[in-house]
């Protein structure tokens, strides 16, 4: 089946390169109105910051460890690797990774103390200062300020790579409540203003029950919306291409989420540049067309569960004239 996927999306391809180079054009010109060729960052007047720029180019792989047991011993990052000898191979495993194009990591939920003090690790062994590891925490409040202080040493030291919280937002739920009580625990446990903190701890939102054909994406993307304007968070949203066990997934109603999540004119840089798209289940393999529709509208972040898809979203990338940050 994937095979059959994919010879679709490379006949498709050369029909697409036609308009390609209007719509980049178009991209580009947005990206770096306010900001010299040479510069990395652009003047966002919103939020009166400088933001990266997004380059649609160059595209990042991110691997999904999230459903793994770090208790076994198979499990990606060992129980006590901040114990471990610092020859031990993880650094290679890292090295390894960023060679291919992996630019971050989904890590299992923070359980324990070791989990952090494991973060803290895995931060300073990173192949490089951009890497990124992402994590969800059992206990909010506990993790924050754990969190929050490493953010702030390495903002004065000017180095290691970063860490972003993972908070749930359920498209399913009239309320849209959970985000935001994680948000109010971190303020409740740092003791400051909740828009301060999530200014400086980084987090990711991952959408659940979404990709189904009855479903609104302008109602879901306005929610993800009104969420972030409401909590400043939001630095990331990953939009999972399996969401449960038992979902049936709808492709074309996850094409249609990612294309209004595009439209939305956010404080701070694009939306297109904060979209993660992909993984969700460790058995999870990479949806063909809606890694090319999203990768040829300006995503440039990808989620895969199994390192084979690596090459599949290289080949994919080559087609439309891209390339795999390394």
């Amino acid at each position: 089946m994937r095979t059959s996927a994919f010879t679709r999306v490379k006949a498709a391809s050369a029909v697409l390169q036609q308009c390609r180079g209007s719509l980049l054009q178009g991209t580009t010109r947005r990206n770096l109105s306010s900001s010299s060729s040479s510069s990395s960052t652009y003047y966002d007047s919103q939020s009166g910051m400088h933001v990266p720029v997004h380059n649609v180019q160059e595209i990042s792989i991110i691997l999904d460890r999230s459903q793994e047991d770090s208790n076994l011993s198979t499990s990606f990052v060992p129980a006590h690797l901040y114990k471990e000898d610092p020859s031990s191979d993880m650094p290679a495993q890292l090295a390894n990774l960023h060679s291919q194009g992996v630019q971050g990591v989904i890590l299992p939920p923070i359980s324990f103390p070791r989990d952090v003090r494991n973060l803290q690790t895995l931060k300073h062994i990173a192949p490089s200062k951009d890497f990124m590891f992402f994590a969800s925490a059992k206990d909010v409040s506990a993790a924050a300020p754990l969190l929050l202080q490493q953010e702030q040493q390495e903002e004065e030291n000017n180095s290691s790579s970063s860490v972003s919280l993972i908070l749930k937002f359920d498209a399913e739920d009239s309320n849209i409540n959970e985000g935001s009580m994680d948000l109010q625990k971190i303020h409740d446990a740092v003791g400051g203003n909740t828009n301060t903190i999530t200014t400086k701890v980084n987090t990711t939102i991952v959408l659940s029950n979404i990709g189904k054909e009855d479903q609104n994406p302008i109602s879901i993307a306005n929610q993800v919306a009104a969420w972030i304007d409401a909590n400043q968070g939001g630095d990331f949203i990953w939009v999972p291409s399996t969401c449960s066990a038992d979902a049936n997934v709808d492709s074309d109603a996850l094409e249609r989420l990612c294309e209004e999540l595009s439209y939305l004119d956010l404080v701070g840089k694009t939306v297109a540049s904060r979209l993660m798209i992909g993984g969700g289940r460790m058995d999870s393999t990479i949806n063909d067309e809606l890694v090319n529709e999203t990768m040829f509208s300006g995503v440039n972040k990808f989620v895969v569960s199994n390192e084979d898809d690596i090459s599949l979203i290289a080949e994919i990338a080559e087609l439309q004239g891209k390339s795999i940050l390394k």
